[in-house]
């Protein structure tokens, strides 16, 4: 297994997993970065083009 280049997701070794790009998810993951935790965001994909892909500003 290449772990500078993993095939797969299931491939990589992190301590935390985020679920959800939402504004909790990608907040957590802002969080982990400036902790220095490796952690992996995770999001679902969908096709529907007319729902919430985020915060607004």
């Amino acid at each position: 297994m290449n772990q500078e280049h993993p095939s797969t997701a299931a491939d990589l070794d992190v301590p935390v997993l985020v679920v959800g790009g939402g504004g909790a998810g990608l907040t957590s993951s802002m969080l982990l970065s400036q902790l220095g935790i490796a952690h992996l965001p995770r999001q679902r994909l969908s096709n529907d083009l007319d729902s919430s892909q985020g915060a607004c500003a």
